[in-house]
């Protein structure tokens, strides 16, 4: 009985395990998730291409439900909040699952579920370091375009540069 009555209050503290709003701690509060496309670019360059482990962090307006602008994400209540940025999101699997990502003069794209950060208006990408740290660990990527699916909206950022651990922190701020 003990375990049974954990167990309902964490699906409690949860709102009850699925749906569109994941409940945080204040019942009065949720962050909502949507559906990303993310379309990544590799320069055709050579050596261009890599091996690591890629991720982004989107960066948005964030704000009260008011600013979604009736795009159907809002529940009306005022008391939707929309973070400002999402956090890491590992970009891993290709919407073509046969196809590396990542390779010179490709074009990979990535859909991914992550909290609504309103209208897109940055991004931060970077990777994790590649194959032992070797050549394939350097990666220039030309661009970034996200597409909030529901809404259709997207948003394009040229990026054109070498992101490689030796020569910052392996991520680049693009906006």
């Amino acid at each position: 009985t003990q375990w049974r009555r954990r167990r309902q209050r964490r699906r409690k503290s949860r709102g009850g395990g699925g749906g569109a709003a994941a409940v945080l701690a204040d019942a009065e509060l949720f962050v909502v998730m949507v559906q990303y496309q993310i379309t990544v670019r590799t320069s055709d360059r050579p050596h261009a291409d890599t091996t690591a482990k890629v991720f982004v962090v989107l960066h948005g307006t964030g704000g009260d439900d008011d600013s979604k602008g009736g795009n159907g994400h809002s529940k009306g209540n005022g008391k939707s909040k929309f973070p400002k940025s999402t956090g890491a999101i590992l970009l891993l699997t290709t919407v073509d699952e046969n196809k590396s990502p990542f390779r010179r003069g490709a074009q990979s794209i990535f859909v991914v579920e992550a909290p609504d950060v309103g209208t897109v208006t940055g991004v931060r990408i970077g990777h994790s370091g590649g194959v032992l740290g070797g050549r394939l660990a350097d990666w220039s990527c030309a661009s970034v375009a996200v597409t909030e699916t529901v809404a259709g909206e997207t948003a394009a950022f040229p990026c054109n540069q070498w992101i490689s651990e030796k020569l910052k922190d392996g991520a680049e701020e693009i906006a």
